[in-house]
């Protein structure tokens, strides 16, 4: 199959930054949504999560986070993580006809052929799609509110950092331009989120790129 045909068939970005490259600790999972999911409608999707991910469920508007404890995975030998990776396949797609999904991003990838294909080739939708959502997210979310909400919002300013770097690291050439943008997004969440240390990795992508751009 060619790059392009793989990318026509891919139902949604998958981007990953491999934590213990298996399934074999712990596993955390965003869900970036096209658009905001009602609260009345979030009980059917979170009905669809495998059960390891469902210690830590949290929600901001178009965005949920679902984990598993901390070494949740003790003792499991190969069959269970194939059992898991093919628990995680079914969900992601379930999730996405229920729900359109933006794209995905994963903490370690299920154990399958196809993820770090499909993977790779998502790394190049950051600019169009992962930016814009983040861009749009941060701008219109206003402070969060406590408990749940500011557990989500501490969650995906966490993975808003992993996915602009992991683009960073995968595009050394980008253009002036690009490596303006992903700055400027960067610049938006640490003003919309202070309390999460976004400044710490705002400076760390600062220098990443090669230091601050105009």
């Amino acid at each position: 199959m060619s790059a392009d045909a793989g990318e026509a068939s891919d139902p949604f970005p998958l981007l990953c930054t491999p934590t213990h490259h298996g399934l074999r600790r712990n596993v955390g999972v965003g869900l970036f949504f096209t658009a905001d999911v009602p609260a009345d409608d979030r009980d059917a999707i979170e009905a669809l999560v495998p059960p390891p991910l469902r210690h830590e469920l949290v929600w901001s508007r178009d965005f949920c986070y679902a984990g598993t404890p901390d070494r949740f995975d003790t003792g499991y030998d190969a069959g269970d993580r194939a059992a898991l990776s093919a628990a995680i396949d079914a969900w992601l797609h379930a999730t996405h006809a229920a729900a359109a999904l933006a794209f995905v991003y994963l903490t370690d990838l299920p154990e399958l052929a196809a993820y770090p294909a499909w993977a790779s080739r998502s790394v190049a939708r950051v600019p169009d799609l992962v930016l814009p959502w983040l861009q749009r997210h941060w701008s219109s979310g206003g402070p969060a509110r406590a408990g749940a909400e500011q557990h989500a919002t501490t969650i995906l300013d966490n993975l808003s950092y992993f996915l602009l770097a992991l683009y960073a690291d995968a595009t050394p050439d980008m253009t002036p331009a690009l490596r303006a943008r992903l700055l400027h997004v960067a610049d938006i969440i640490c003003a919309s989120d202070s309390g999460c240390g976004a400044e710490l990795w705002r400076d760390e992508l600062v220098a990443k790129l090669g230091g601050r751009v105009g």
